[in-house]
């Protein structure tokens, strides 16, 4: 739950970017619960989770780096949703490198410019 009460914490500050290093390897296809909730209120709220294969060293001719979209599972907790609505206006992309997750950063969203009338 310290994990859970940082990251509310540091999104709330409103920061451009707020970064996640792993603790340890895991699969982009078996992200832990608790970082799959986060991202899940990402994109139930509108942003999009994106994944991208890191490139080490320079890159060469020919080689891309693909973002593609990541499909989070919907999960549903009314006790902490208010702790999670501070990823309401926040995308997120998880780094990988090989089979393990290097980093998840969430970026904030453009501000909404309001319809000219």
């Amino acid at each position: 739950m310290a994990f859970d009460k940082d990251l509310a914490d540091t999104l709330a500050k409103a920061p451009d970017q707020a970064l996640i290093v792993p603790s340890g390897p895991f699969s982009p296809n078996q992200l832990p619960p608790r970082i799959e909730k986060w991202l899940s209120v990402v994109a139930k709220s509108g942003g999009s989770v994106k994944l991208k294969k890191e490139v080490p060293g320079p890159a060469t001719r020919g080689m891309l780096s693909d973002v593609v979209e990541l499909s989070v599972k919907s999960r549903q907790d009314a006790e902490t949703e208010a702790m999670y609505k501070v990823a309401h206006s926040y995308n997120a992309l998880v780094t990988f490198n090989g089979n393990d997750v290097t980093g998840i950063r969430f970026i904030k969203r453009p501000a909404e410019t309001p319809a000219a009338k």
